[in-house]
């Protein structure tokens, strides 16, 4: 049990192990941590930390897959900041990624903790509202396009204002695909720039028919 030295080679032996152990599982922990983090960058935008577009995608088709089984109605915003491109030419692009970060805070701000928003290319962003029709969402919408409106952004010593155009669908107009529902609240949004921007336009006040002729002649 017990040799020369006045080391007990059992007691080393499970030392041993037993370090060996938990250098392992600290190892293990760091990959574990380090997977989630890659996977976490991503699903989200690296500007605003919002969701992306190929999360809102997939989280699309999810809601639409509960729709389905418990017959709830779900709504999406499309939101686009007017004129960006003049914000960037006239503040530089630093002071449009913050008109962005504002915006995406302001939206986080005023949305219900089971709502999802997502960055979805640019200066564009959507809110998937679960549970939610259209009429509920044009109230949120104004609501977002007042107080973006109101929001002043004070950027190297000058004032920041923008707006923003919002198209709002639901999936009890003929939207019940993924693509369909983008489809609806794209067309919309389209809707709000063509009458002068800085406006909420619902789907249901054209209909897909009207918005493709009127697309069709521009």
């Amino acid at each position: 049990m017990f040799s020369n030295t006045g080391v007990n080679p059992y007691v080393f032996f499970f030392a041993s192990l037993a370090q060996m152990s938990m250098s392992l599982a600290f190892m293990l922990l760091i990959n574990t941590t380090l997977s989630n983090r890659l996977i976490a960058l991503a699903a989200t935008d690296a500007l605003t930390g919002l969701m992306n577009r190929r999360s809102l995608d997939q989280e699309i088709t999810r809601q639409l897959a509960n729709e389905k089984r418990h017959g709830e109605c779900m709504s999406l915003m499309m939101v686009d900041v007017d004129h960006f491109k003049q914000i960037n030419d006239r503040y530089g692009h630093l002071a449009g990624d913050e008109v962005l970060r504002r915006l995406a805070h302001l939206m986080q701000s005023v949305v219900r903790t089971n709502d999802y928003i997502a960055r979805y290319g640019g200066e564009e962003f959507c809110i998937l509202l679960p549970g939610t029709n259209e009429a509920q969402a044009l109230i949120l919408a104004e609501r977002l396009h007042r107080l973006f409106n109101e929001l002043v952004i004070e950027w190297e010593g000058d004032i920041v204002r923008g707006s923003i155009s919002i198209g709002v669908a639901d999936t009890l107009h003929d939207a019940h695909e993924a693509h369909s529902i983008l489809s609806a609240a794209d067309l919309a949004l389209y809707m709000a720039k063509h009458q002068g921007r800085n406006r909420v336009i619902a789907f249901s006040a054209y209909g897909k028919h009207d918005v493709s002729i009127i697309t069709a002649k521009t």
